[in-house]
C-alpha cells in the first residue's frame, strides 16, 4: 500500500452528543481505539485495530503501516523498544513483528492462535517477553530467536488476557511480574526458572498496568478496584473513591513523568497523582458515553501527557488544553468496501455538506487526496461540515453506534 505523509491538524473536539440513547452495540470504532503508545524520541507510535500509526510530533506528519508493510495482523495489541531503538510489535494473538526501518519483518506464531497479548516487555538482557492467554509467558531472545515457555497456572476464566509486565530487580535478583484479567486477584511472580502466584485475595479485580514506584514498590492499577501500591516491605496500601480523591475505580493505566508525578487513566478522567493528592483534569472532550473510557497515558519530556481513548482516537495535554490529534488513516477508509444505504440522505450546496442519517453518530468528510475536511457528530439525526473548496469532489463516511460504516462520493457546489 502507498503510504501518505500527512500534515496534522490538531483540533481542538467540540462537544459529543451521547451515544447512549442511540447505541445497540458496544463495539468502539476500530480506528479510533488506542492499543498502546510507544515515544521515539520525535516520534510516537500508536497501536490501533487498524494498524500502527507513526507521528512525528515536530511535524505532526503521520506514517501508516498495516498488513501490507509486514504486520502480520491488522490489530497491534503491544509495543515495546530495547537499548539499540528496535522497536517491536505484538499482534492481539501474540504474533511479534519487528520494524526494520521501512516495515516489519514478522516471526512465526509461538502461541495458539486464540492467545491474547497486550504486555511486551524488554529486560536489561535485550531479551523480550511476552504474555499470552491460559498457557504459556514466553521469552525471545532478541535477534536471535530462542524459545521459552513456562506454563501458566489454571485459570477458570478462559477468555482473558495478559495486561502487563513488570521488570525489575528485588534484592539484586530480576523478577518479572506478570498480571492480567487471566490471574483476577493476584499477581505471578516470576524468578527465571518458577511462576509464583503472589498477593491472593489482594488485589479487588483485573490487573490493568503494573509499574515500578519510586521506592522500590509496585503500583497496580486495576480495571474496577482502584489503584494499590505494593510496598517493597510487604505491606499494600489502596486507593479508591471511598478513601481518596480518585474519580472512579476504573484505573486502566498509569505512567511517571519526568517531575515524579503518577498520571491515571481513569475511567474517562486523566487524573494526576502527586504523591499526596490527586488532581483530576475536567473535559467535556473525552466523552462517558457509556462505552469510551481512556486506555492510555504517555508523559512527554516537554511535559506534554498522550492520552489513547477507546472510541475518540488520540488526544495530547498540555498547559491544562486538551486537544484531538488526528491518527485516522483516510485511505484504509477509503479502500474499505462502499456500502450504502437508503436511509442517508446527502445535499451538498453553497459550500457545506448535510447529512440526515437516523442513528447515525458521526459525519466525516475527505478530499480525494485524503486529507481530512471535517468531521461533525449527528444532533437529531443531521450532521453538517462545511468544507474549503468547492466546486469539489468529497469522501463522506457516516459512523454508527456499532462501528458500522457507510461511505460514498458527493459533489459540493459553490451555491
Amino acid at each position: 500500500m502507498k503510504k501518505r505523509l500527512l500534515t496534522l491538524g490538531c483540533v481542538i473536539l467540540t462537544c459529543i452528543c451521547s451515544f447512549a440513547q442511540q447505541a445497540n452495540g458496544n463495539n468502539e470504532t476500530d480506528a479510533e481505539t488506542v492499543l498502546c503508545m510507544l515515544n521515539e524520541g520525535d516520534n510516537l507510535w500508536i497501536g490501533t485495530k487498524r494498524g500502527l500509526v507513526k507521528l512525528n510530533k515536530t511535524t505532526g506528519e503521520r506514517l501508516f503501516f498495516d498488513q501490507s508493510d509486514g504486520l502480520p495482523q491488522t490489530t497491534v495489541a503491544a509495543l515495546a523498544m530495547n537499548e539499540h531503538g528496535e522497536i517491536w510489535a505484538s499482534s492481539k494473538e501474540c504474533i511479534i513483528s519487528k520494524f526494520n526501518g521501512t516495515g516489519f519483518e514478522t516471526l512465526k506464531p509461538i502461541v495458539s492462535p486464540t492467545s491474547q497479548n497486550y504486555a511486551l516487555t524488554v529486560d536489561k538482557n535485550n531479551k523480550l517477553w511476552y504474555g499470552a492467554l491460559a498457557a504459556y509467558t514466553t521469552g525471545h531472545e532478541t535477534g536471535e530467536g530462542e524459545i521459552q515457555r513456562w506454563q501458566l497456572p489454571p485459570s477458570r476464566f478462559s477468555a482473558n488476557s495478559v495486561s502487563s509486565h513488570l521488570w525489575t530487580t528485588v534484592n539484586g535478583e530480576e523478577i518479572l511480574y506478570i498480571g492480567g484479567n487471566i490471574f483476577m486477584n493476584y499477581l505471578l511472580k516470576f524468578d527465571g526458572n518458577n511462576l509464583t502466584p503472589i498477593l491472593k485475595g489482594q488485589i479487588p479485580s483485573p490487573v490493568s498496568k503494573l509499574l515500578q514506584g519510586q521506592e522500590g514498590g509496585i503500583w497496580i492499577a486495576t480495571d474496577s478496584g482502584g489503584l494499590l501500591y505494593y510496598a517493597a516491605d510487604g505491606t499494600i496500601t489502596s486507593y479508591n473513591t471511598s478513601n481518596s480523591d480518585l474519580p472512579a475505580n476504573n484505573i486502566y493505566d498509569i505512567q511517571r513523568d519526568h517531575e515524579g508525578n503518577y498520571w491515571l487513566a481513569c475511567g474517562c478522567s486523566l487524573v494526576k497523582y502527586d504523591g499526596q493528592q490527586f488532581t483530576t483534569y475536567p473535559t467535556d472532550q473525552i466523552k462517558d458515553d457509556g462505552y469510551n473510557i481512556i486506555t492510555h497515558v504517555l508523559p512527554d519530556t516537554d511535559g506534554t501527557i498522550w492520552i489513547g481513548t477507546k472510541r475518540q482516537g488520540l488526544f495530547n495535554f498540555s498547559q491544562g488544553e486538551f486537544t484531538a490529534v488526528n491518527i485516522e488513516n483516510p485511505s484504509s477508509i477509503s479502500d474499505s468496501p462502499i456500502t450504502h444505504s437508503t436511509d442517508i440522505d446527502i445535499q451538498a450546496t453553497s459550500s457545506t455538506l448535510l447529512c440526515t442519517a437516523p442513528n447515525a453518530v458521526k459525519l466525516e468528510v475527505y478530499t480525494m487526496d485524503a486529507i481530512k475536511a471535517g468531521e461533525a457528530r449527528f444532533v437529531d439525526g443531521e450532521a453538517k461540515v462545511k468544507v474549503n473548496k468547492a466546486p469539489a469532489m468529497y469522501l463522506y463516511i457516516v459512523t454508527y453506534p456499532d462501528g458500522r460504516r457507510e461511505s460514498g462520493k458527493v459533489r459540493v457546489s459553490e451555491e
